[in-house]
């Protein structure tokens, strides 16, 4: 089986690495590794909405959802998880972030 990558449709007002009201940086949070990551948001026509990407080997190959990878990302981004959103697609992965913005870790 194959799959086809297409880049998103322009959207109206949309800028690279727009960070909106709020001020929000965005980020690229991966167990693939950077050269996948940059590869697949350059075919979706995304790579300028992003600060950067933090990939398997910047988690010292501790691949997510462990707690020692998030608390890597959280500390070599400076987010803070409870003013941030998360979007994954394993839902098992999205706890950590969820533990995190309820104790205030930052």
């Amino acid at each position: 089986m194959t799959s086809t990558i297409r880049p998103l449709p322009p959207q109206s007002g949309a800028r690279p690495c727009d960070r909106g009201a709020a001020g929000q940086k965005k980020f690229i949070f991966t167990n693939g590794d950077r050269p996948h990551a940059e590869r697949t948001a350059a075919a979706l026509g995304i790579s300028d909405h992003f600060e950067d990407i933090f990939d398997i080997v910047s988690a010292d190959l501790i691949p997510k959802p462990n707690r020692e990878t998030y608390e890597k990302f959280v500390d070599r981004t400076g987010i803070s998880p409870a003013r941030s959103a998360m979007f994954e697609d394993l839902p098992k992965k999205t706890c950590i972030h969820r533990i995190f913005s309820a104790c205030g870790r930052r």
